[in-house]
């Protein structure tokens, strides 16, 4: 019986096409008159079998290394009834046109790119390799760095692998960065044994790439457990560059906290970040030995806890912890700068701030009434510390302040409350009066959310007559905040319907969480669902994202998100009200830095994070979940939120941890826009739409 075998043989770097041999036999040799049938035959077993994509475009048929005619008939190469066929896939030939072509077009790729434009940079960089030169390094390490970028390791290294393959060793700079930029993928994807040999193949002379390698192989040998090797090669390191590479002192003192000297690593994190602030990673390594056992005190080992002088540190050194939701060391840090530096109004209100993130706002309460105290001459736009502790005196703790005191008051038409402008000149506040003024917004923030009414309305009273004076330029500071807060909470105070309801012990609980832009939304207000009372108790998170519950996420949002969590009673029923800061523009450069395809694509991912941790939170906690659609308050936003919405609704209808609360349509008119019934601010939502659609959607579920 005649048999012809057709041997693939891919060109290295060829990833579609397999080493495999196919063999033609009987009646379906019968059917194949020629090479191009036998080709067309092989193209679609081999794509059976391999699930691959293969046509018969570039492949070439050879027989002792001649070229065959595809036309030729195999009845003319058989030879005692059988006949051998190589069929390969060369690399397309460059001609001198295409690579003249590269230049101009990696140029341009470099300036979309430093742009910003990385959309535009990739199908550049991509054209180059399909049709121009698969071999080009410079091109191939663009790609690589834009999937670095958002941390698709394995996507990196699938761009570089071919290229690799198929180059030549050299010295070249794009070829060496490509390299060390794969051995960095391989680092994240524990392909510790192929990074190492990848480097040590490497041959440079230049200084400052050999540090770069050293740095690499350092760290490759700590993550694969070779523990003196990585202390040998940082050694060298850190003579040859006379103890001044701060990426290996910070692998030394990632080692030497290991290793049982957190003393020492802490001065030496404590240096490289002095060298490197601004470094994420640096951040995160410091908050990582603040927050371990006794981290404080290592701390305060290195900086004096004594000296008035290192308030300033203690308290930046907080912020980065807070930024890392290292909340231990953060409130500890915050609490030394209070002490070393009592007069100090942003310390204090910056603690006042990390307190709100573990939710203990009775200590918080403490830290702004105590500093009061502390500084009753202290002024802000001539209201002074004691005014505001007089205030509060009949209120020594947060929970004396609970219920309300019964006044009313009025939002008047210049937009005070219970104030005209009456010709006051507008004045800009100095800048060094900002944060105590801030401070007094917070404080009525607080109350607010604890319920705490009594108090209010005498702090409002303070506070009006400056904002009448300065408030025209606050947004603009960085206070902005702490202002706008105040200005939601003072105009919804004036509101009396639906009526705000402080709590009480007869009233049926709705909790309600959400972020600053829904607040209003999330008063404490009653209605009356089939004819029974339910109060709406708002569980603010500030500033979080969808976004940042992903798993990798360490942002204090996050924490914040899960303090909160923790003081609800099992079995709550709750209100979810979050995402509108996704809708911002997270979403749309995240699909110009080439993280998603599309703007749908990146919705789906960062709205997966949040119902994710949802489904796990109604399956420990027991909660009654409803999903809020976000709320369109924002015209520049206003097309992003509808899609968001509509994406999101799908999921929560399929699944069966949530209900949808389907409310979005009542709060847009017949232009699409916001229903001026249900506009507030400007920024937030007026309280009147909880008696509308709010109300009907919640009586579908009940």
């Amino acid at each position: 019986m005649a048999k012809i075998y057709l041997h693939c043989k891919p060109a290295p770097g060829d990833t579609d096409l397999r080493a495999w041999t196919y063999v033609l036999r009987g009646p379906q040799l019968d059917r194949t008159a020629n090479v191009l049938d036998a080709l067309l035959a092989l193209v679609a077993a081999h794509n059976a079998k391999f699930k691959s994509a293969i046509d018969t475009k570039g492949l070439v048929v050879t027989r002792a290394d001649a070229v065959v005619r595809l036309e030729k008939k195999l009845s003319q190469l058989l030879v005692d009834d059988t006949c051998e066929l190589d069929v390969t896939r060369p690399a397309p030939q460059q001609t001198a046109a295409s690579l003249a072509a590269v230049g101009p077009l990696l140029a341009l790729a470099t300036k979309h790119r430093d742009r910003g434009e990385w959309r535009s940079a990739k199908a550049l960089w991509e054209t180059i390799l399909r049709e121009l030169d698969p071999h080009q390094c410079e091109a191939a390490h663009g790609l690589v760095r834009i999937y670095m970028q958002s941390s698709a390791w394995a996507s990196a290294k699938a761009v570089a692998a071919p290229v690799l393959a198929t180059t030549a060793a050299t010295t070249s700079s794009s070829y060496i960065s490509l390299c060390l930029d794969v051995a960095e993928c391989e680092l994240h994807l524990q392909a510790l044994a192929p990074a190492l040999q990848r480097l040590a193949a490497l041959r440079v002379s230049d200084a400052d790439v050999g540090a770069r390698i050293e740095r690499l192989e350092a760290r490759l040998q700590y993550a694969s457990g070779a523990i003196d090797a990585a202390i040998d090669t940082l050694r060298r390191r850190l003579i040859a560059s006379n103890e001044t590479d701060l990426e290996a002192i910070a692998l030394y003192s990632a080692i030497a906290h290991k290793r049982g000297r957190p003393v020492e690593a802490m001065q030496m994190i404590l240096k490289v970040l002095t060298g490197r602030a601004t470094d994420r990673a640096v951040q995160a390594q410091f908050a990582e030995f603040l927050e371990a056992p006794h981290g404080f005190q290592h701390l305060a080992a290195t900086l004096d806890p004594s000296s008035a002088t290192t308030a300033p540190a203690f308290a930046y050194l907080a912020t980065i912890a807070k930024d890392h939701s290292a909340m231990n060391g953060c409130l500890a840090c915050f609490a030394q700068a209070v002490t070393l530096a009592p007069a100090h109004a942003s310390y204090a209100l910056n603690y006042l701030h990390a307190l709100e993130v573990v939710v203990d706002h009775a200590a918080a309460y403490d830290v702004a009434r105590a500093f009061c105290l502390r500084n009753p001459t202290v002024t802000t736009g001539g209201l002074a510390c004691r005014d505001v502790a007089a205030a509060l005196e009949a209120f020594p703790t947060l929970d004396s302040g609970r219920g309300s005191d019964g006044a009313e008051l009025c939002w008047t038409s210049d937009g005070f409350v219970n104030m005209q402008r009456d010709g006051v000149a507008q004045q800009l506040l100095p800048e060094d009066d900002w944060d105590l003024l801030a401070l007094f917004f917070a404080v009525v923030k607080i109350l607010f959310l604890e319920g705490c009414g009594a108090p209010l309305h005498a702090l409002v009273r303070l506070l009006e007559p400056l904002r009448v004076a300065f408030g025209h330029h606050l947004h603009q500071t960085t206070i902005r905040n702490e202002h706008a807060y105040y200005c939601c909470i003072a105009q919804l105070l004036c509101i009396q319907s639906p009526p705000l309801a402080f709590p009480s012990s007869t009233a049926i609980e709705r909790q309600k969480m959400h972020t600053r832009r829904s607040m209003s939304a999330a008063t404490r207000t009653r209605y009356r669902p089939h004819g029974g009372h339910l109060r709406l108790t708002p569980a603010l998170v500030t500033g979080l994202k969808h976004w940042h519950l992903r798993r990798a996420s360490t942002f204090y949002p996050k924490r914040h998100f899960e303090e909160v969590i923790s003081t609800l009673p099992r079995h709550a029923r709750i209100v979810f009200l979050l995402g509108e800061i996704d809708c911002r523009e997270g979403i749309l450069l995240a699909v110009e830095k080439c993280r998603y395809e599309s703007v749908d694509e990146g919705m789906v991912a960062t709205m997966s994070h949040f119902l994710r941790v949802l489904e796990a939170l109604v399956c420990t906690h027991g909660f009654d979940a409803y999903i809020h659609p976000i709320v369109p308050v924002l015209d520049e936003t206003r097309h992003l939120v509808r899609r968001y919405n509509a994406l999101l609704r799908t999921r929560v209808e399929a699944a069966s941890f949530c209900k949808w609360l389907d409310c979005f349509e009542d709060l847009l008119g017949d232009n699409g826009k916001l229903q001026p019934a249900y506009a507030f601010d400007g920024t937030h939502l007026h309280p009147a739409y909880l008696s509308n659609g709010f109300q009907s959607a919640l009586a579908a579920h009940m």
